[in-house]
């Protein structure tokens, strides 16, 4: 009987087939076994579950047996059963490669905290491969190292195998440069301020990086405001009329530089940029930032700091931001930032997000806030100044993004703040404003999209 169902196996016997057996013989292992790996090829997770559960009864818990209970557990989505069963299958065989790698299979596919499950996964398989584990394991290890965000170090090990699952890994992992162009255009209402009324931005960015290990972009922006105000004194008399409104216009340019590298678990970026304001509103600046991040998993904790030096005061900005997945698509992001102009007081900004991406990678969708009071920001993700006198006391953003195809992406974006600036009717008492500010915009990206089947 074992050999006739090791045949059928083999060959493709129809799952059917041993499943009728498996009823029939319920207390042989060989059956149970034959029907457990025949399901994991063709995903049927409860089919696969069972007939494992019960060849670890008939065997006593041998170590194909567990083995093959992991893999099912995981693929029937019961992933806390299946990384507790893989950490006690590698304390009772600590020497066996396919131990550490059923292990990390159940780690990488565990929906929870997903930096963690790909760092605890790639602890896994390395460990899998240094014990003189398959060569196959080496696209498991350069997998998990992609959803680390380390193309680079996800390439070296598909390099290091001739496994056929490596091609694809390799076609996801070129060596080569990839390029990457954006063009944006935005528009922003004013409701009380002391002059402005409208704004519009027109920009472009373009950017090259080499793998994932070094990568640089460039970034111009031009932003035009236009409104009028009058010159109406608190203290004028009665009867007498105010001023002739004044109409006013400013136009703002900025040029950003970004350069960015990164490791397996840590990588930075430096910013360099420049503005020059004209018109009715004149002021330049130039600015020197630099960002740094360790993926501390589950979070991933960046720290930054901005130096500017304006016409009228020079500026300090520091911040720390934290990121963390709670699912393969949802995540939590936030973090607080501090800035200091020499002519004014300290003033902090805390922020938070939640973010959603699709299981396809196609669409993402960011909601989120801004409390405390912000002056002049220079945002390391944002890398833009969109305002030089108002302060920001609050805010409310989102954003989307939809990848068409492996080629171009639609991103769009807005934002309602409140301002605290002077008021439109009485320039010389204070008195708030606020300000709805939207964006749309399309990137190409030249380099290509991973893709990995469970």
């Amino acid at each position: 009987m074992m050999w006739v169902l090791a045949l059928a196996t083999a060959f493709g016997a129809d799952l059917g087939v041993l499943e009728r057996n498996f009823d029939r013989f319920p207390e042989d292992y060989a059956t149970a076994m034959a029907l457990g790996e025949a399901a994991l090829a063709a995903g049927e997770a409860d089919v696969a579950l069972l007939a494992f559960e019960r060849a670890v009864g008939l065997s006593k818990g041998n170590f194909e047996s567990r083995r093959g209970q992991v893999l099912a557990q995981s693929l029937a989505g019961e992933h806390v059963a299946a990384i507790a069963a893989g950490n006690a299958l590698v304390a009772d065989f600590p020497d066996r490669p396919d131990a550490h790698a059923a292990r990390a299979w159940a780690w990488r596919w565990q929906p929870v905290l997903p930096q963690l499950s790909a760092v605890m996964a790639s602890r896994g398989y390395t460990r899998a491969l240094s014990l003189g584990g398959g060569a196959d394991l080496a696209c498991g290890l350069g997998w998990t190292r992609w959803g680390l965000g380390d193309a680079f170090g996800a390439r070296h090990a598909f390099d290091a195998t001739d496994a056929a699952c490596a091609e694809s890994g390799r076609r996801a992992t070129p060596r080569g440069v990839w390029m990457t162009g954006a063009a944006l255009g935005g528009a922003t209402g004013f409701t009380d301020h002391a002059w402005r009324q409208t704004s519009n931005t027109l920009g472009a960015q373009v950017g090259a990086s080499w793998s994932s290990l070094v990568g640089v972009d460039a970034t111009v922006r031009r932003v035009g405001v236009t409104g009028e105000t009058d010159t109406l004194d608190p203290l004028q008399p009665p009867g007498v009329p105010p001023a002739e409104a004044l109409t006013l216009s400013a136009q703002q340019s900025e040029l950003w530089l970004r350069a960015r590298t990164r490791g397996r678990r840590f990588g930075g970026e430096g910013l360099f940029g420049i503005l020059s304001a004209t018109g009715d509103l004149e002021q330049s600046g130039t600015f020197f930032g630099a960002r740094g991040w360790a993926q501390l998993a589950p979070v991933t904790v960046g720290l930054s700091g901005v130096s500017a030096t304006y016409d009228d005061a020079d500026h300090l900005q520091l911040g720390i931001d934290l990121d963390l997945p709670l699912t393969p698509t949802v995540a939590l992001s936030g973090g607080v930032q501090n800035t200091r102009l020499t002519t004014t007081e300290t003033a902090t900004m805390g922020w938070g997000a939640v973010r959603y991406q699709s299981p396809d990678d196609r669409f993402q969708a960011q909601l989120g806030a801004r409390f405390g009071s912000e002056l002049r920001p220079v945002r390391m993700a944002e890398p833009s100044v969109w305002n030089l006198d108002d302060t920001v006391r609050q805010s409310a953003f989102a954003t989307l993004s939809w990848r068409i195809d492996d080629r171009f992406t639609l991103f769009s974006g807005a934002e309602r703040l409140r301002l605290e600036g002077t008021s439109s009717t009485n320039p010389v008492l204070a008195s708030e404003s606020t300000a709805t500010t939207g964006h749309v915009g399309l990137r190409v990206d030249l380099g290509p999209v991973p893709r990995e089947d469970r």
